[in-house]
């Protein structure tokens, strides 16, 4: 308990409520029941899941994050200087990972949206799917010529 000085002490009837408090909230849930109770609302969030509108949102978002794929870019220089973000297509979250932690992949095409966008000035660099990134590294990396022993007569057969 702290020391301070409380705002009702010495108020005529009042005492000071973190002394005279009850019980103690103890969790979330429990937070959202003494609101709900307190503001009158009678819905519950659970109530929310079988919404069709909540539910339209959920798919509608899990459709755009599988269109857009498995892709990477720098994350927010603001917030995570030398971190790369890779978007979960199935969740459609954005995970930030320290560049040394990254993939090989996921820095290449990070490094390959910035120099796109500062060749171009185009920001629409930033927005290419899964599918226009593997177009650009395919142009980029055509497939090598299969390496290993390549003999000049054939093999008799057995």
């Amino acid at each position: 308990m702290n020391n301070h000085p409380s705002l009702f002490s010495g108020v005529a009837g009042v005492g000071d409520p973190l002394r005279d408090a009850g019980p103690k909230i103890q969790d979330v849930a429990e937070v959202f029941a003494l609101a709900r109770e307190i503001c009158g609302v009678e819905h519950r969030l659970d109530d929310d899941k079988d919404s069709p509108v909540l539910n339209a949102i959920r798919e509608r978002k899990r459709e755009n994050a599988s269109a857009l794929g498995l892709v990477a870019k720098w994350a927010n220089y603001k917030k995570a200087k030398r971190y790369v973000t890779i978007h979960d297509p199935t969740s459609g979250e954005w995970h930030d990972l320290p560049v040394k932690d990254a993939p090989t992949w996921a820095q290449w095409e990070a490094t390959k949206r910035s120099a796109i966008y500062k060749r171009t000035g185009d920001y629409g660099a930033f927005d290419l799917n899964a599918q226009q990134m593997r177009v650009i590294w395919e142009e980029e990396s055509p497939p090598q010529a299969e390496e290993g022993i390549v003999e000049e007569f054939e093999l008799p057969d057995d």
